[in-house]
């Protein structure tokens, strides 16, 4: 089971404003004495970027080796080098034990480099340091997910969105838990909602064409990975969904051609050529079929 920090891909983007920090804004910035917000920008397992939103500094004025060391941790985040970036947040941390970026950001690190249990640790500090922010509850969430933990994940989504009722992203993650443990209607109505607050948010169509070819609804499932792959054209994934769609409607040529594309976008992607060796199976072509066979062996193999 993956969510989304482990396959992460952060990209920082650090904002000092002139003007008071509202706290009623989207996505969620919290109120307080130093306006300086960083704007976290993650993929998920699909590819798609998923906010995780800003995250104001909490103390009035960080010592400023502190604010250095915590930039300097950005820096090696947007880079990718995620060793550097976790000593920098750690170092800021030690400066400025409350620092609650400092904590967010060093839980994201870790969530990527697989340390999921370091990454709840330091979200859950940054909780008790300040317990009304929804991003966090929903980052620990997503880092709950990855840990497999589907009732703490739940419960930290149901908190972001009581926190934020228009947090989109919280929406779409309890719909992944519930969509995992077997209640596709409420699933679908979490995704119904999250796109109605965020129309153009992939995971949304992701997740609910999930919902609906596990339910069985192949013809919504192919009109939302359409739908995530016209927002997305990029998206690998997508197409490996939409593919699969496809191949239990019976349209083995448009499974193939999307397994093609999904394979184009992604040659390590195992999945695909499993996918396109079962529609060649069904259409007969078994040489093909076990030609990819072979490939996803020798790549799950490699991984």
């Amino acid at each position: 089971m993956t969510k989304y920090l482990s396959r992460a891909l952060i990209v920082v983007l650090l904002v000092f404003l002139k003007m008071p920090l509202r706290a009623d804004s989207i996505p969620e910035i919290v109120a307080k004495a130093k306006p300086a917000i960083v704007e976290i920008v993650v993929t998920d397992a699909t590819g798609a970027p998923k906010m995780l939103g800003t995250l104001p500094t909490v103390t009035p004025t960080p010592p400023a080796d502190a604010v250095a060391h915590f930039d300097s941790g950005m820096a090696f985040l947007e880079r990718r080098e995620y060793d550097k970036a976790i000593n920098d947040f750690t170092e800021a941390i030690r400066l400025d034990p409350n620092y609650v970026p400092a904590y967010v950001s060093r839980g994201n690190a870790y969530g990527i480099h697989g340390a999921v249990d370091r990454a709840i640790n330091d979200f859950t500090e940054a909780i008790r340091l300040d317990p009304n922010v929804a991003i966090i509850y929903f980052n620990r969430g997503n880092a709950y997910y990855d840990h497999g933990n589907l009732d703490k994940a739940s419960s930290d989504y149901n908190e972001a969105i009581r926190l934020n009722p228009n947090f989109a992203r919280a929406y779409v993650g309890r719909g992944d838990v519930i969509r995992e443990q077997g209640n596709l209607d409420k699933a679908i109505s979490d995704y119904n909602e999250a796109i109605r607050l965020e129309p153009n948010y992939v995971p949304a169509y992701d997740g609910r064409g999930r919902a609906y070819g596990s339910s069985g609804n192949y013809d919504k499932a192919i009109s939302d990975f359409t739908e995530a792959i016209r927002l997305d054209p990029n998206l690998a994934p997508a197409y490996c969904s939409r593919g699969y769609a496809y191949d239990m409607h019976g349209n083995f040529e448009k499974a193939i051609s999307d397994y093609n594309e999904a394979i184009r976008l992604d040659p390590n992607s195992a999945l695909a050529y499993v996918g396109r060796g079962n529609a060649y199976t069904k259409k007969g072509n078994l040489n093909a079929a076990n030609a990819d066979y072979a490939t996803a062996k020798r790549l799950k193999a490699a991984q």
